[in-house]
């Protein structure tokens, strides 16, 4: 992380505290905060807000020698993470009870359904696990009565041929996995799957996803969309 000159968290290489999916602990005098970003208050101080529990996700949110002072010439975005000498990577977390700390997703990448924060990466990871998808994306889209309600795009395997059926059953396979609110829809309205054999383009994916989208592990590497 350029912001902390650049290092915040160390893993170890004892067998015993090897942990490959964790960035490991805070290094010495790195005070770090894990804050739920739901209905956060941004303009208190970290020690003024409580912590998510052992194992919830919440922004990661740092203090240390090691950070920058700012950004060259850009007030605006200094002022957007340097708060009371704290850093707010906009980095979603886990930490677990032994203190090690895993990343989930971005900030930015959350949907915000009916006030939740839905994790992309949490919905992807489900679908995933079905024995059809072979690579998947998920993004935010418009809606009146939600706020957004999160869209998949699948990239099915071999063998497996697009259809409504396999559609509804990818809705099922995820509202069985999640929360309601996780999948964005409870129990009456299932997970929108958008379900493609081939890599989808860029221009279909602006045609459902927010005005910006940074996109990860997908068929095909994308560049920002912007309407």
């Amino acid at each position: 992380m350029t912001e902390a000159s650049p290092v915040t968290h160390v893993g170890f290489l004892n067998p015993a505290l090897y942990r490959p999916d964790s960035i490991g602990h805070p290094l010495a005098q790195t005070d770090c905060r894990v804050l739920a970003t739901s209905n956060l208050d941004t303009s208190s101080s970290p020690d003024e807000l409580t912590e998510v529990a052992s194992g919830q996700p919440g922004e990661l949110v740092m203090r240390g020698p090691q950070f920058m002072l700012g950004y060259w010439k850009e007030p605006q975005a200094t002022a957007a993470v340097l708060r009371d000498g704290w850093y707010w990577s906009g980095d979603i977390v886990t930490r677990d009870r032994e203190g090690f700390y895993r990343v989930v997703d971005r900030r930015k990448e959350m949907i915000k359904y009916k006030g939740f924060a839905v994790a992309p990466a949490e919905v992807e990871g489900v679908l995933l696990e079905h024995p059809a998808v072979k690579e998947c994306g998920v993004v935010g889209r418009a809606n009146s009565d939600a706020g957004e309600i999160p869209v998949a795009f699948v990239a099915l395997r071999d063998g497996f041929a697009e259809s409504r059926k396999l559609e509804q059953e990818l809705c099922v396979f995820v509202a069985d996995r999640l929360m309601p609110f996780v999948n964005g829809f409870g129990s009456t309205q299932p997970l929108v799957a958008v379900l493609a054999r081939q890599p989808v383009e860029p221009e279909q994916i602006a045609l459902y996803a927010s005005p910006y989208l940074w996109t990860r592990d997908f068929p095909r590497p994308l560049e920002r969309v912007v309407y």
